[in-house]
This record gives structure tokens, sequence and C-alpha cells, in this order.
């Protein structure tokens, strides 16, 4: 849910960012710097969807020995 509305504002960050950058409302250094902390960010909200994703994964798995027993 939210990670995943997150992940999508951040793309679209660093794409209006790569926009402004094109047409010149951004300086270089602006942007680099911008464009950094948007990509942490959004490696950060990759890294805990993929770490829900693990989670949610094994619970299942563990219902399922659950069910089996």
């Amino acid at each position: 849910g939210h990670l995943l509305v997150r992940k999508e504002e951040t793309l679209l960050s660093i794409k209006e960012l790569e926009f402004d950058y094109k047409t010149d409302k951004l300086s270089a250094e602006d942007y680099d710097e911008l464009r950094r902390k948007l990509e942490t960010t959004a490696v950060a909200i990759l890294e805990r969807i993929d770490q829900l994703g693990k989670l949610n994964k094994d619970a299942r798995k563990s219902s399922k020995r659950a069910d089996v027993t």
C-alpha cells in the first residue's frame, strides 16, 4: 500500500527532476544533489518492499506447514 505509493511518487520526482534539469531550471550541482537524495530514498523504499515481501512469503510458508501437520 503506502510503500508502493511512496515508490511511485519518488520515481515521478526523479522524472520531474530530469525534466527540470533538461529545461535549465536546475543547475548541474543542484540536479546531482537532488538526484542522489531521491535515488537513496528510492533504494530504501525498494529494500523495505523486498523485506516485507520476504516476511510475507515466510509467513505463508509457516502457515502452510501448520496446516499440513
